[in-house]
C-alpha cells in the first residue's frame, strides 16, 4: 500500500469519525428544537424528504434510509393516520402506492425549515459557502461509493 492510500484511508477514517459525532449532535439539536411538537428525528425526515423529492413508494423511501419496507411502513402509516401523508395509485406499480404530502403536510415542512433555519443561524461556523458546497460534494461521494459497496454480493 502507497502512502497516498494509507493517507487518503485515514482521512477517510476521521470523516466517517466526524459524520457519526455530527448525526449524534444533528439528533441532538432536533430533539432540542422540536421538543414542543410530536416530530421525532425519522417523522420529520419522512416529510423533508418528500418535500424535497416528491412523490415515493414506500419501498423507495426505506432504500434511502438502509431499513426493510417492512420496518418502514408503520412509520408511514402513523403520519397518514395523522393526515401528514396520503397513499395514491402509482401507475408505474399498481400495488405499490405513491406517498405525498397533504396539505396539513406540507404545513409542516414549512413550519419545520423554519424552525430548524432558526436553530442554524444561531451556528457559528467560519467556513464559507463553497467550503460547505464542497463539505457537502466529498460527503455525497462517499455515502454514494458506500452505496455501491452495500449493493455488492457478498
Amino acid at each position: 500500500m502507497t502512502q497516498r492510500h494509507n493517507d487518503k484511508s485515514r482521512a477517510l477514517g476521521v470523516l466517517f469519525d466526524e459524520c457519526v459525532l455530527l448525526y449524534l449532535r444533528l439528533t441532538a439539536l432536533a430533539a432540542k428544537i422540536h421538543r414542543k411538537g410530536p416530530l421525532s428525528g425519522p417523522r420529520r425526515t419522512v416529510l423533508a424528504s418528500l418535500a424535497e423529492s416528491g412523490p415515493q413508494t414506500v419501498a423507495q423511501m426505506a432504500r434511502r434510509r438502509a431499513q426493510s419496507r417492512q420496518r418502514f411502513q408503520p412509520l408511514v402509516n402513523a403520519l397518514i393516520a395523522e393526515g401528514l401523508l396520503q397513499a395514491v395509485p402509482n401507475a408505474a406499480h399498481k400495488q405499490s402506492p405513491l406517498i405525498v404530502l397533504t396539505s396539513r403536510g406540507r404545513k409542516t415542512v414549512e413550519r419545520i425549515h423554519k424552525i430548524e433555519q432558526a436553530g442554524r443561524s444561531r451556528l457559528r461556523i467560519k467556513a464559507t459557502a463553497p467550503q460547505v458546497e464542497e463539505s457537502v460534494a466529498v460527503i455525497r461521494e462517499v455515502r454514494l461509493a458506500l452505496e455501491g459497496v452495500l449493493r455488492e454480493k457478498a
